[in-house]
């Protein structure tokens, strides 16, 4: 909640003197990626529906965004080798592609604020994400640490013929 309420603040004095919210920046679409990556946890408790697709997803944007950098493609590929090996899977693949991506936002958020002065919302954000960080590595030991479920497989291994059957009787 703390970064969605940093979008509205100034975080940056210009170079001219102005002073800018992620709004008139343009950094919004760096924060805002963040903000949903927080509420991750609470949506994977409060609504059960979510969890066939969203792992296998999460995957997906997080290959993606780590490809883009050299540094981060080793953990792009533990994640690949772990979802093959289906050693991550349901939750913890969530909660570990959700962490990554987190890390990689800590050390951007700096970068694209690189020529501003920083503000003190701005650093109420950066601390933000790092408490956020803190809290998504819990869930993500929390998670590693329950036995896999069985209802938790991924809607990539459902047989769909079954499912279609079961609606109908």
């Amino acid at each position: 909640m703390t970064i969605a309420v940093c979008l509205f603040l100034p975080h940056a004095k210009t170079c001219q003197g102005g002073v800018q919210t992620p709004l008139e920046s343009g950094t919004w679409v760096v924060i805002a990626p963040i903000v949903l990556i927080g509420l991750l946890p609470v949506l994977w408790c409060a609504l059960p529906k979510i969890r066939n697709g969203t792992p296998e997803i999460l995957l997906a944007l997080t290959m993606l965004a780590m490809a883009m950098f050299v540094l981060t493609i080793p953990i792009a590929i533990w994640l690949v080798w772990g979802y093959s090996k289906k050693s991550f899977r349901g939750e913890v693949l969530a909660a570990m592609c959700s962490a990554a991506l987190l890390m990689m936002w800590l050390l951007l958020f700096p970068i694209t604020m690189v020529f501003d002065k920083w503000l003190p919302a701005a650093e109420l954000t950066w601390g933000a994400g790092c408490l956020e960080l803190f809290g998504l590595l819990v869930w993500t030991s929390a998670a590693a640490a329950r036995p896999m479920n069985v209802d938790e497989e991924s809607s990539l291994h459902v047989n769909h013929a079954e499912q279609l059957f079961e609606i109908s009787v």
